[in-house]
This record gives structure tokens, C-alpha cells and sequence, in this order.
């Protein structure tokens, strides 16, 4: 109701403006030819003729979305508004009439009807057809702005797919790895096995909770890394070692859910997986003005002369690319010393931490043996 009182205001409105501007301008000649008479007459009386066009705005409003201009209808359309048109005048005229109180109009008209017909319609032209204009172009411009909206939405549940798709593949890749590394080691040590299963339990148990949610603090992203590395440590025991080092204050930065997890994986299996020495990893985070910037560097072969991205680290960049567009980088360097460092910079958005959310992440309730195959990692600067 309160819509429609608005659309009603806004036509009368309309209407008295152009009253007025009709009223001022026929005065102003009155004037210059040596007429005197009252302004106020004048813009009385053009009030409540415009406020018939008003009234019977309406009903041009129904003629236009009834009788369209669409292509096969062109000249049904044209004969539909002309006969409205002439109801239009015919009402305009007997509002007038009735308004102004005199009978001079329907004396003419049954002496003259057709030749009064003419004028009024004639008259009434100007007012009528600017009507169908308008709506149309209402119409158009509607029609437009759904067709962006529809748009829109389109390209965001696309790229919500494709986010949800990326993110998929990213999950079952290190699942497998995993499961093979637990059914290697079942026959060889059952305590360090089991302890692996439970901390891929939480894992699977925290991908399902954010199965949803395309971004989590940094501080979740890291517990989430934590329970990898443990898995990992127990596969090469004393071959591996993992250092994280993240600066103080950007926990609660929000970060694409599962994003150090390929990337430490691809420094695992190239720095360490293929060679019999120690392996080493470095995890680093730090703000830069509005961006943070997170690093994963190993002691591997670095770089080889032919390098193909794995499904890690494609889907990792694919999918900074849907989130953040042009506001994100993601750079893979040699190191002088061998190895490779990769970098990531995102914008830099705080999060809401919540520390229940970590609890069950650092005391793994879920463990079902107590085997001291586990090496913490370093404490978070």
C-alpha cells in the first residue's frame, strides 16, 4: 500500500509541475499582449485539468502493458490505442465538463460530435501517447536491470560452483595420499597408524563443518596445517622438520579454508619425498599494509626446467583467483640455496576468532592412543 500511495503521489506530483510550467508560461504571454488577468485563475484551473490527466494516467498505464508493441502486433496494437485514445479525450472531456460546471461542452458535442471528437482527441494526443512513452521506457529499463540482476546472480553461484569444485578436488587429492601413507604403515607400527587416522578424522570432521565456508581465520587455517604436519611427521618421522613463524596479530585474518595444506604438500613431497635428506619447511605470515603475505619455502630441487603444476597448487591459484580477482598474487621462486618458496598476498580482512573453535584442534579428543610418535611443532611467534 505504501508503494502504490507513493506511485500515486508521484504521478499527481508530475502532473502539477507541468500544470504549473503550462500555467506560467501561458501567463507570461498573457502578459506581454496586454492581459491582465489573475495568475491564480489561470493555475487554478490548470490544476484541475492536468489533475484529470492524472486521474486517467492509469488507465494509459493499462493500455500500454495490455496492447504492446511487439513485433507480428505492430498495427494491433496502434488500432487498440487509438480507440483507447478516444476514450481517454471522451473521459477528459466529460471530467471537465462536470468540473467546470457548464453544459456549453455537451451542447457542442450533440451538435458537432465528431468534429468535437477531433479536437479533444487532437488536444489530448499530446498527453496521451508521451504516457505509452514513459511507461515503455519504464518497462525497458526494468526489464534491464533484472536482466543484470539475473546476471549477477548467475555469475556468482558459477563461480560459488567452481569454488565448491576446486575445493573438492583439493580434499580427495590429500585424502588419498593420506590413506595410502596410513595403509603403509598399518603392518609396521599400529600405534602411529592410529594416531594418523585420528588426526585425519578431525580433518575430514573440519572439512565437513566448512564445507560451507570459503573463508576461516588464519589462526583455524593453522590448526587445520597442524593436524597435516602431525600426519607427516609420523610418515618420515626425523626426515621432516616444519617451522611455522607467523606474526602477531594477523590470526584472525580471513584466509580461503585449506590453503597452506597443497602448498605444504607440494614442499613435503619435493623436498622431501625425493630425496633420503632432512627436509625442511618453512611457514611464514606477516601484514604488509592492507595485505598479508604468507610464504611456504622447502630445502627441495626447486624448480625443474619443466615445471607442471599439480593439482595442489593449480586449484590453490584458481582458486585465489574466483575470490579475490586482481587483489591477489601467487608466486613460486627458486631459492639461491635450492628449494622453492612459494608466496601468496591477499587483502587483508579480519575475521571473528573464535578460541572454542581450537580447543578440540590442540587436544584432539578424538585421539584413541596416546603414542609419543607425534613431534610438536614450534610455538606461533
Amino acid at each position: 500500500m505504501k508503494k502504490t500511495w507513493l506511485k500515486v503521489g508521484a504521478v499527481f506530483a508530475g502532473w502539477s509541475v507541468l500544470a504549473i510550467m503550462w500555467a506560467t508560461s501561458a501567463h507570461a504571454r498573457l502578459v506581454l499582449a496586454g492581459h491582465l488577468d489573475p495568475f491564480w485563475t489561470r493555475l487554478f484551473r490548470s490544476l484541475l485539468d492536468y489533475w484529470i490527466y492524472a486521474a486517467l494516467t492509469p488507465l494509459v498505464f493499462w493500455a500500454a502493458w495490455k496492447f504492446r508493441f511487439q513485433r507480428g502486433r505492430i498495427i494491433r496494437a496502434i488500432l487498440a490505442h487509438t480507440l483507447t485514445l478516444a476514450v481517454f479525450s471522451e473521459l477528459h472531456r466529460a471530467a471537465s465538463g462536470l468540473l467546470a460546471g457548464s453544459s456549453a461542452t455537451a451542447l457542442r458535442l450533440g451538435t458537432h460530435p465528431l468534429r468535437t471528437l477531433w479536437l479533444n482527441v487532437d488536444n489530448d494526443l499530446w498527453m496521451y501517447w508521451p504516457l505509452v512513452v514513459i511507461w515503455n521506457l519504464i518497462q525497458y529499463y526494468s526489464q534491464y536491470r533484472e536482466r543484470d540482476v539475473m546476471a549477477a546472480r548467475l555469475e556468482t553461484q558459477l563461480a560459488r560452483a567452481q569454488l565448491d569444485l576446486l575445493k573438492a578436488q583439493i580434499q580427495p587429492h590429500f585424502l588419498f595420499n593420506t590413506l595410502n601413507s596410513i595403509a603403509s604403515l598399518m603392518h609396521e607400527d599400529a600405534n602411529v597408524a592410529d594416531d594418523m587416522i585420528a588426526d585425519l578424522s578431525y580433518m575430514l570432521r573440519q572439512s565437513l563443518d566448512l564445507q560451507a565456508d570459503q573463508e576461516i581465520s588464519l589462526q583455524h587455517e593453522l590448526d587445520l596445517l597442524e593436524a597435516y604436519v602431525r600426519i607427516q611427521k609420523r610418515r618420515f618421522e626425523d626426515r621432516l622438520s616444519v617451522n611455522i613463524d607467523i606474526t602477531a596479530g594477523i590470526r584472525d585474518a580471513l584466509v580461503p579454508s585449506f590453503l597452506c595444506q597443497p602448498l605444504v604438500e607440494n614442499a613435503i613431497r619435493h623436498g622431501i619425498g625425493e630425496h633420503a635428506r632432512a627436509g625442511v619447511v618453512y611457514v611464514m605470515g606477516y601484514r604488509r599494509d592492507e595485505s598479508i603475505i604468507l610464504q611456504v619455502r622447502d630445502n627441495g630441487r626447486g624448480l625443474p626446467a619443466h615445471y607442471t603444476e599439480g593439482i595442489g597448487l593449480s586449484n590453490t591459484r584458481k582458486r585465489l583467483e574466483q575470490l579475490y580477482g586482481q587483489r591477489q598474487s601467487m608466486k613460486l621462486e627458486g631459492n639461491r640455496d635450492g628449494g622453492l618458496t612459494v608466496t601468496i598476498e591477499l587483502p587483508f580482512r579480519a575475521g571473528t576468532f573464535m578460541e572454542d573453535n581450537h580447543h578440540d584442534s590442540n587436544g584432539h579428543s578424538g585421539r584413541r592412543t596416546a603414542s609419543p610418535a607425534a613431534h610438536p611443532l614450534p610455538a606461533e611467534n
